[in-house]
Order: structure tokens, then C-alpha cells, then sequence
């Protein structure tokens, strides 16, 4: 049910999926009074409008594809300037009554010209809900200080997190009032603020690997929303929100992967009078729009995930992919990428060997091999974006036997070697990988990793002697250039890369000549 939900709103892990809430203050009396007198929704008055959310999602050569449709009457009163309340009423979910869910707390929001600044939800309201509801208040968030431009960059909060969209007004009236307009959002660039207790190192992908194409397909995300606005305050006639989540966890098979479509709208149904009242926030805790997560999906403790415990989450993982091919997936697979974070060494490679070979260990498997390969690939991309010790080591494990693509070991090398803060003992492990199997697969990320350690760590730069896996590194690459002209044609090819990796680790080198001359005086 939770994944529903997650992706009725039109937010996948991924993405996200690393992301934790981030409370806004409580706002005083006297900061409300204070709030701009533009707004969508007029002190005194209660909007209705019917909302629809429609999904269709499907993963190819896995069977059909599937689609669900949730149906509510989303009430927003005002009750006063800038805070509004939001009800939900009649909800509907295929055939499921979801009605006692959405309708059991009312949503408090403040507004200033047209952004939402705090959301003060009821204590008891569970998460999945207080997202969806997150959602549907992010469609109506359209910031008024823009409609005086036709073309504009928003920057503001939503349920996706922080997020930068293009604002076009494709229609004024002959008041030169915005009666048209466009919203698009490219979702991979929203940023998502970290929590502690999430076992995932890291904010997003691009992050890590910044300008890596096989990245860009990993997960895509877009969306678009089309405002229909009317009357003197830019009320909203309707609203349309289109999203389209590609997700290839498998990418380095282009063909497998799963894509959501996911279309909301927004109808506007009636305006009627209501009388003011005083909302009292005293029973509410003040958040924002971020898509809060459930503190009991993010994981265990780092090295605290047992290998069925881990091997649980995948075979869920692959029966949601294969058979049901639903929107469960990506939070299925955010859970996998942190189940591989938080396994201690022994334990990775028991999963390791366990996943890749599932047919040796489950007669299911040795019926479907469909699933067999299903699940190797979850294994190999889940692998990706890990950077403990025991990921790294298994990665290497891989490496070696040769059951991993050559584009995905090298995208697996990279994500290592672009840590802004690389640990000796990874950098001994990459060094052992690249002296095992010598390649540009290996030598490369070893020497930006030798870089990254250079410039964060300003101690070594005068020390009398510098790390030993750095000068193992050097004198590694240096034996590969040697001094015999005649060499064979692949010795000649490490050479040329041997002497590439020496120019991206610089200075390290000119100071490990510096104090071999220094030594070899004394």
C-alpha cells in the first residue's frame, strides 16, 4: 500500500529514496498576520475539486503491464490569510475504500504567495498517507510572484525535495492575466537533504558520478505540470501534472528496465462560503514538503544485515519485477542498495554467491531461469552506488571471476575512485585489484583515488614520508613503464596507461621522487 502511494505522488527512490525529512519552525502568530495578501485561495471561502491519479507501469520481457487508479474530493479551506486546511474525502483506490485513511486527520498548510512554507500534520497521521497528501499539495503550489514574466526559473520545496523548474505562461487574458501556464521539472536534479540513520552514503548517483552516461540511464525522471487558472487571484479552473519515471536498474542491459507513467490532475468542482475560524496548530508537528521516510524502512545499523534478511528483500524484489509489476520496485530495490551497504564482508560474498547462482540454492529459481537473471542483474546494479569495504571487496570478487560487463565493472571502478574522501585500506584493495588484473579499468580509478587522498589530506604533503599504499601505487605504475623498448604490444598498452594514471595523481609523484633523492643522499 505504501508504494502506491509513494508513486501515486510521483516520487520513486531512488530516488530517492535516501532522503529524510528536514522540519520547518513552527511559524508565530505574528509571521502569519505578516504573509503577503496574494494568494490562491481567498480567506473565507472552501475549494473542492475531484483529483485523479493514474499509473501505468511495466518492465519488458516480464509480462504485461500494469495500471491503477486512485480517485478522492480534496477539500482546501481558508480560514484565515495564509493557513489553509486540507480534506480528504471519499478516496478510492481501484476497488479498495481508502476513505478512513485519507479522511482520519485534516493537513494544515501555510501559504506566502503561492509557495507553501510549513505543513503542520496531525502526530498520528501515518506516512505513506501524510506523503501522498505531501503530493497533492505540491500540484498546487504555484508561486504568484511569477506571473508578472512569461518565462521564469522557480526554485522551491516539493514533495521531490528541493527543486529547480521552468515556469512558461502560454496564455494571458486581455488583462495580461496569466490564464495558461507551464511547469517542468527535470526530478533528477531535486535535491534531498541526508539522514544520519540512513546506511546509504550518498545524496544521489550524480553525485558520485556526475557525468557518467551510464548514470544517466539509471533513473530518469520528469515532470510536467499544466495550470489552468481563472478570476482576479489566479484561482485554479484545473490543474495536470504528468510524471515519467524511467527506472534501469539493470543498465548495462538497455533492455530491461521499468517505466512509470504517472498523470494527476486537479479538477476544480465548487467554491463555497465558509465561515472564518481560528486553526489551532497545538496538536500538529511542523514539517515540510519532502517526502519523509518511515524510519522503520530505512535499514539496520552498518555490517547489522544478516544474509537472508538480505536475500529476503530480493526475492520480493524479483517477484515484484517479474510477476506483479508493480510500482512496489523501486522502494523494493532503495531497500536492496541499503541491505548491501549494511552486510560486514563474510556476509556480501555469502549473498554474492547466493544471488548470482540462485539456481544451486532454490528450486524456484531452477524452474524460472527468468528470475535467475532477473536477479543477477538487481545483484550487479545494486552493487553500483555501494562504497564500503565489503562492497569493494565483492566487487573486486566479481571482477576477477569475470561475471561482470565490462561497462558495468568500469562504471563499479569509478564509483570507487570519485569518493571525495578515499580510506588507505580502499586504496590498498584497489591497488591489489589493479595489480591483479592490470587494465585501464583499474589503473585509472586507483590513480584519482591517490589524487582525491593528495588534496584532502595537507598533513602529507610535508611529511617526511608518505603513506605506503600511495608509494606502493607509484612504484606499481612506475615498474609498468619500465626501461625495455622492446616490449609486446600489451605491455606497451599498460605502459601508455601507467603513464596517463601518473599525470592524474601529480604531485604526489614529484614528491615521492623528492624524497627518493632525499634518501638515496643520506
Amino acid at each position: 500500500m505504501k508504494a502506491v502511494f509513494f508513486l501515486l505522488v510521483g516520487l520513486i527512490l531512488a530516488t530517492a529514496v535516501v532522503a529524510g525529512p528536514l522540519f520547518g519552525s513552527q511559524s508565530s502568530v505574528d509571521e502569519v498576520n505578516e504573509c503577503s495578501e496574494l494568494t490562491r485561495f481567498k480567506e473565507g471561502y472552501s475549494y473542492t475539486f475531484k483529483y485523479e491519479a493514474e499509473t501505468e507501469s511495466g518492465i519488458k520481457g516480464a509480462g504485461p503491464g500494469s495500471n491503477m487508479t486512485m480517485t478522492c474530493d480534496i477539500i482546501i479551506e481558508a480560514p484565515e490569510r495564509c493557513t489553509n486546511v486540507l480534506k480528504a474525502r471519499r478516496c478510492l483506490l481501484e476497488n479498495r475504500d481508502l476513505d478512513e485513511e485519507m479522511s482520519a486527520h485534516d493537513l494544515v498548510f501555510r501559504t506566502d504567495k503561492g509557495r507553501i512554507v510549513e505543513v503542520l500534520a496531525h502526530p498520528d497521521e501515518p506516512l505513506h498517507i501524510l506523503n501522498a497528501k505531501r503530493g497533492i499539495l505540491s500540484m498546487i503550489q504555484l508561486d504568484l510572484e511569477a506571473d508578472d514574466v512569461d518565462q521564469n526559473t522557480l526554485n522551491e520545496v516539493s514533495v521531490h525535495g528541493n527543486c529547480s523548474s521552468e515556469m512558461t505562461v502560454t496564455r494571458r487574458d486581455d488583462k495580461q492575466r496569466p490564464r495558461k501556464l507551464q511547469v517542468v521539472t527535470e526530478l533528477n536534479n531535486c535535491m534531498l537533504r541526508k539522514q544520519e540513520e540512513n546506511m546509504t552514503r550518498w545524496q544521489s548517483f550524480k553525485d558520485i558520478v556526475l557525468n557518467m552516461t551510464v548514470m544517466d540511464k539509471f533513473i530518469n525522471s520528469s515532470k510536467t505540470c499544466s495550470y489552468d487558472l481563472k478570476g482576479t487571484t489566479g484561482e485554479f479552473r484545473g490543474i495536470q501534472c504528468e510524471e515519467v519515471h524511467s527506472f534501469w536498474p539493470m543498465n548495462f542491459n538497455s533492455e530491461s528496465g521499468v517505466r512509470t507513467f504517472i498523470q494527476q490532475r486537479l479538477i476544480s468542482t465548487a467554491i463555497d462560503n465558509l465561515n472564518s475560524y481560528k486553526v489551532d496548530p497545538a496538536n500538529t508537528r511542523s514539517t515540510c514538503l519532502r517526502y519523509e521516510h518511515d524510519p522503520k524502512e530505512i535499514g539496520k545499523k552498518a555490517d547489522d544485515v544478516t544474509a537472508d534478511q538480505a536475500m529476503d528483500i530480493l526475492k520480493a524484489l524479483v517477484k515484484s519485477s517479474r510477476e506483479e509489476v508493480q510500482m512496489e520496485s523501486p522502494r523494493l530495490f532503495g531497500r536492496w542498495r541499503a541491505a548491501l551497504e549494511g552486510m560486514n564482508n563474510e556476509t556480501i560474498h555469502e549473498v554474492f554467491d547466493r544471488a548470482y547462482n540462485c539456481s544451486a540454492y532454490s528450486q524456484t529459481c531452477r524452474d524460472n531461469p527468468d528470475k535467475e537473471k532477473i536477479a543477477r542483474e538487481y545483484l550487479l546494479d545494486g552493487l553500483l552506488p555501494c562504497t564500503t569495504m565489503a562492497c569493494f571487496s565483492v566487487k573486486n570478487y566479481a571482477i576477477a571471476k569475470g561475471v561482470v560487463p565490462k561497462p558495468l565493472a568500469s562504471a563499479w571502478m569509478v564509483t570507487m575512485a570519485l569518493q571525495n574522501y578515499p580510506t588507505l585500506e580502499l586504496m590498498s584493495e584497489m591497488l591489489r585489484m589493479a595489480q591483479y588484473s592490470p587494465s585501464q579499468i583499474t589503473i585509472f580509478p586507483l590513480s584519482i583515488m591517490v589524487h582525491n587522498y593528495w588534496v584532502n589530506n595537507e598533513e602529507i604533503r610535508t611529511a617526511a614520508t608518505l603513506p605506503e599504499p600511495i608509494v606502493k601505487t607509484i612504484r606499481y605504475l612506475k615498474s609498468l613503464i619500465g626501461n625495455d623498448c622492446t616490449v609486446s604490444a600489451e605491455n606497451e598498452r599498460l605502459a601508455l596507461i601507467a603513464l596517463k594514471a601518473i599525470g592524474n595523481i601529480g604531485e604526489p609523484v614529484e614528491r615521492y621522487d623528492q624524497l627518493t633523492f632525499i634518501f638515496s643522499e643520506r
